[in-house]
């Protein structure tokens, strides 16, 4: 077993600690607000003893400006643990924090924290029976069906009455259901077709509809890819149509909302799933093929 040792200012020796993790990476939260948990290491002696009074330094490694901790400098308690708070920037990416002992051993004296930030959002379910059963359109389908787009599409509105202005009417998924067969063709088109910009002129012209783009002969995933990233770095949520395989086997599209972007997956919020919040856009399953885009006025 090997016994790591220094000197100290009186000519003794003092064990020498490590720094391990203790708890709060890999946290994904709302931008501008802390993480649930703190982040939190541990310093220990070869026995795996606590080991307190040690010096540790906590930096923002990388990540968007405007993420802020509660401490850069602190030491470590009597049952050997320090923590800082960590707040995430406006930007709903990626993030890093390293904390730094250097009194510690080599080997052991860093521990990195990784963090994601998403914006906050009404995460709405198509299959909520508040609006399940409602007609879907004009036509014989079900919310519960059909209704992701709209789904999807509320949670964005609200998220701009929330973050822009709150002359935005409040929706859900059944309030925007009949706002858009009250506007007629201005709403949804035949087949029951949502018309993107419907939701401009509910908004009172606040929300503008930017750009429908698929994938064809002009546009490959890559470049729906970029687009949303650019719409994610500046704060703006994204619709995102997929092809996803059922249960039979069959493929059919869905709308989810793109809500932050974590190690290449996207943070999403999606009305035909209760659990599933991430998905790699490459993913043969559940493959990106489109993107709705909007952005609020200047």
């Amino acid at each position: 077993e090997f016994f790591y040792a220094y000197l100290d200012l009186y000519g003794g020796t003092t064990q020498q600690a490590f720094l391990i993790y203790s708890t709060g990476t890999d946290q994904v939260g709302d931008v501008g607000q802390p993480l649930p948990i703190p982040l939190e290491v541990l310093a220990q002696d070869a026995s795996s003893a606590p080991v307190s009074g040690v010096a540790v330094g906590f930096a923002i490694s990388s990540g968007p400006a405007g993420a802020l901790l509660s401490v850069s400098s602190t030491a470590t308690l009597g049952n050997g643990k320090a923590s800082a708070v960590f707040t995430l920037g406006s930007i709903p990416l990626e993030y890093e924090v390293r904390a730094t002992c250097s009194s510690c051993t080599a080997a052991s004296n860093t521990v990195l924290f990784r963090a994601c930030g998403k914006l906050p959002n009404d995460d709405f379910e198509q299959f909520d029976p508040r609006w399940s059963a409602t007609t879907y359109d004009n036509t014989t389908q079900t919310m519960g069906a059909e209704g992701c787009a709209v789904s999807a599409l509320a949670a964005l509105n609200n998220f701009y009455r929330n973050t822009v202005s709150t002359a935005i009417p409040a929706l859900d998924p059944d309030t925007l259901n009949r706002s858009l067969i009250g506007l007629g063709g201005r709403g949804y088109q035949p087949v029951g077709r949502l018309n993107w910009t419907g939701l401009t002129r509910l908004s009172g012209n606040t929300i503008n509809f930017i750009e429908l783009r698929d994938v064809d002969t002009a546009s490959t995933i890559q470049d729906l890819i970029s687009a949303t990233d650019g719409d994610l770095a500046r704060g703006r949520p994204v619709v995102i149509r997929v092809q996803r395989r059922r249960d039979n086997g069959t493929f059919g599209p869905h709308f989810v909302l793109a809500v932050g972007k974590c190690r290449g997956e996207y943070i999403i919020a999606d009305p035909g799933s209760g659990t599933r919040v991430q998905f790699d856009p490459n993913d043969t399953n559940f493959e990106l093929t489109g993107i709705r885009r909007f952005a609020p006025a200047l």
